[in-house]
């Protein structure tokens, strides 16, 4: 049998892990992927794919139901806008991609409904008004083992601005300290009831660093 033998009776799968198998195009095989539509979890970390524009295509075509999707520990250039939103995405695996929150601004605006968000081992410097503004849903955001990430105000405090966090995961980043925002004290005490709301909150950092 070849593959698209085998592919023809997939189309109870829901998840499809490509990890690690030295991937660089995604053909275009209508044959097969129309019994894959029902797809909700796409994991193609660790292949060769170069281009974001790549994997607009497949996601445009062939997964209309992708609810995860992994491109973690991949070197992918954003060389195109997609030319639609992917709404039913709610989580995001983008762990070890090489990039600064300029690159996740681009991405993730066309994920509107994301719930959940791993950006650990990047080179985030700062987190941007508008990447929060672009995060608005978010439950579960990973940061860890980002190093360059080291100001606590007020990238991290900008986080305060997302209403429905639970989870912040910041292990092994770069702060010296943790400090609230300066802006006024209305503006501190609403940061601090995000905050409170925050089920977890992970960090490797001394319990005297915090600061007001």
């Amino acid at each position: 049998k070849q593959y698209s033998d085998y592919a023809v009776d997939l189309s109870s799968i829901i998840r499809i892990d490509l990890s690690s198998q030295w991937v660089n195009e995604f053909d275009d095989n209508d044959y097969i992927y129309n019994n894959l539509r029902q797809i909700k979890e796409l994991n193609i970390r660790q292949n060769l794919i170069k281009n974001w524009s790549q994997l607009w295509i497949v996601l445009d075509k062939y997964f209309p139901e992708l609810e995860i999707l992994n491109v973690s520990n991949s070197r992918m250039n954003f060389d195109l806008n997609p030319s639609n939103e992917y709404k039913y995405v709610k989580q995001i695996v983008l762990i070890d991609t090489d990039n600064d929150c300029y690159l996740f601004e681009h991405i993730f605006k066309y994920f509107p409904n994301l719930n959940h968000i791993h950006l650990d081992l990047n080179y985030l410097t700062f987190i941007s008004e508008l990447f929060v503004d672009q995060i608005k849903y978010l439950t579960y955001l990973s940061l860890s083992d980002n190093p360059t990430l080291i100001h606590w105000d007020p990238f991290i405090n900008r986080l305060g601005m997302l209403k429905n966090i639970q989870e912040l995961v910041l292990n092994n980043c770069g702060f010296s300290q943790i400090k609230l925002p300066d802006q006024g004290m209305l503006f501190k005490e609403n940061n601090l009831k995000i905050i409170r709301k925050i089920t977890f909150l992970y960090k490797m950092i001394q319990t005297n660093c915090f600061h007001h």
